[in-house]
């Protein structure tokens, strides 16, 4: 298997920037941009909502994350399980998605994938946002500077670019730990159920893998 330049030894800088810039931000990091602006701008509540926070702002943020889910994980699961237009190419596991095995919650794996990725990863995603809007409200931690400004716009684009990395390093981590003794019996086993995975199975997890 070849390592991606970033992780090569000895060092090569420009092919490490080349690969960061066109394989690791590219395409899909700048559809996570993309998805946030829209997201900001026109499907989230105005700041000011979140200073109390009122419980309709909190709902609301819930409801986008729920119709953002349903649209890329069901929008692909209607394409690829239940039209099937792509038949078995590219899949790992030629099985098709389990239904009427005990370990799956209603004894269907999709209606279980579904469940908790609505149910849990929307309501803390909701939550985790909600909090960090109310923070933000009311002036508890550092604010970005006026988007108009440069000092602005460098934070931002800075932050932009760094959160890819940061999250990089946040989910190997914290799998790391979730594999430890207990948190893969207690949480994370709930996730490695999905041996076969289909769309929703991307964050059909336990409620305190989610926190974490």
């Amino acid at each position: 298997m070849m390592l991606p330049p970033l992780y090569e030894r000895p060092p090569r800088p420009l092919a490490m920037a080349r690969w960061t810039i066109t394989k690791f931000l590219w395409w899909q990091g700048g559809l996570w941009i993309a998805v946030g602006i829209v997201a900001w701008n026109w499907l989230t509540p105005s700041l000011e909502s979140f200073a109390t926070p009122a419980a309709w702002a909190v709902a609301a943020v819930y409801l986008r994350n729920v119709a953002l889910l349903i649209a890329v994980a069901g929008g692909l699961h209607w394409w690829l399980f239940i039209r099937r237009r792509q038949g078995t190419r590219h899949k790992y596991d030629e099985r098709w998605l389990s239904a009427g095995r005990r370990p799956f919650l209603f004894r269907n794996q999709t209606r279980d994938n579904v469940f908790w990725s609505l149910a849990s990863a929307c309501s803390i995603a909701a939550l985790y946002e909600a909090l960090m809007l109310w923070l933000y409200a009311n002036d508890l931690i550092w604010t970005v500077p006026a988007t108009g400004s440069l000092a602005g716009f460098g934070y931002t684009a800075a932050l932009t670019l760094l959160i890819f990395p940061l999250g990089s390093v946040h989910f190997y981590a914290n799998h790391r730990l979730l594999h430890t003794k207990h948190l893969y019996r207690w949480a994370h086993s709930l996730h490695h159920r999905n041996v076969n995975i289909g769309p929703w199975s991307g964050v059909s997890m336990h409620p305190l893998e989610h926190v974490l």
